[in-house]
């Protein structure tokens, strides 16, 4: 017997859909990842419904929700699985034409993440390359989404043993994320870089970009116990030491309870 063709009446509206869609990004932002996964593959599923249903206007919103379900995925350690959808959404985007190009090469860019976590990292550099084309034919100077495909795509060179590339990107992202004003965005690229020169065996510079990223935040004016701050201060510390030095004051510093605690 064949299924029945989903009523295009009955599908879900945009403001339903953007409800479902706000839960999946608290419940994630909250590190709640097998609830967000949940959430989020109940809106994947109302999604493939309205689309084939006729919603062709949802199609874009099916893409999107298909990378958000991915990076849930790959948070909760699941990157096997996250790796099949990312390639569903980055198929998606393609196929809706140059109009979503950003939004293609940002899928790309999961993608590749989700490939060098099961082990393919050189596929993942592959990955990363197309979408830094697509974003060198936006006029956005400076670049967000560009400097952090560079980290990454640093990241994946060095775990391809390509250890010149991987240097050669890594000061490429650094200038990227230089002319960035300090955000958390910002931390975070400075944060993956310091860890390619780890790879790269440099602990030295490793140090300085963990401190680049954690100044960055206090210029920002997070709180002292923000997670991302003490995870940068700490791996700045580790860093120093290894590198046969001692922390910067004013990074130690920021691991140390204020006084009067």
């Amino acid at each position: 017997m064949s299924r029945s063709r989903p009523d295009p009446a009955r599908t879900p509206s945009k403001e339903r859909l953007f409800l479902l869609a706000e839960e999946v990004r608290r419940l994630a932002e909250a590190r709640r990842f097998e609830q967000a996964i949940e959430a989020a593959r109940a809106v994947v599923f109302e999604l493939r419904e309205a689309v084939a249903a006729g919603r062709a206007d949802l199609a874009p919103d099916l893409a999107g929700q298909l990378s958000n379900l991915a990076s849930c995925l790959a948070a909760a350690g699941r990157p096997a699985a996250a790796m099949e959808l990312a390639e569903e959404a980055v198929e998606r985007w393609r196929a809706l034409g140059p109009a979503y190009r950003r939004d293609l090469a940002m899928a790309l860019h999961n993608l590749a993440d989700d490939l060098d976590a099961v082990g393919f990292p050189a596929e993942a550099a592959e990955r990363s390359r197309e979408a830094l084309a697509l974003l060198r034919t936006r006029a956005v100077e400076p670049d967000p989404d560009r400097a952090a495909v560079l980290a990454d795509l640093a990241r994946h060179e060095a775990r391809a043993g390509q250890v010149e590339g991987a240097a050669r990107i890594a000061e490429d992202a650094r200038r990227a994320a230089g002319a960035l004003p300090p955000s958390r965005h910002t931390a975070r690229i400075h944060g993956r870089l310091g860890q390619v020169w780890r790879l790269l065996g440099d602990e030295a510079r490793a140090a300085e970009l963990f401190a680049e990223g954690a100044r960055g935040l206090a210029r920002a004016g997070v709180d002292r116990g923000d997670e991302l701050l003490q995870s940068l201060a700490g791996s700045h510390i580790v860093s120093r030491l290894l590198a046969g030095g001692a922390p910067d004051e004013d990074i130690a510093a920021m691991t140390r309870p204020p006084p009067g605690e």
